[in-house]
């Protein structure tokens, strides 16, 4: 059994439909632009992932060098405790 929509509430869905097609009018529909929107949220989480990674790969490296100038007595303990603890500026 197939319900029907009520006139009111016809009424309303066509005006967002009219609404929604000024913003779409220069010929891109609706899942066009929902599939565009999802490529730009999925290219921004692998962007972050990799931004991510890289910065704990980077992270860890200066541990291990931070760690061998210590061994070979470059730097005293002290200084390489500061060195590691210390974060870059928020931007």
């Amino acid at each position: 059994m197939m319900t029907r929509i009520l006139p009111a509430t016809s009424d309303v869905l066509n005006q967002a439909g009219a609404q929604t097609a000024g913003i779409f009018a220069n010929g891109i529909g609706m899942w066009e632009a929902v599939t565009v929107a999802s490529a730009g949220a999925f290219a921004a989480i692998i962007f972050g992932s990799y931004v991510y990674k890289t910065t704990e790969k980077e992270r860890e490296r200066t541990k291990r060098d931070v760690a061998a100038y210590m061994a070979e007595g470059s730097i005293s303990t002290e200084d390489a405790e500061r060195v590691l603890s210390a974060r870059p500026p928020k931007k």
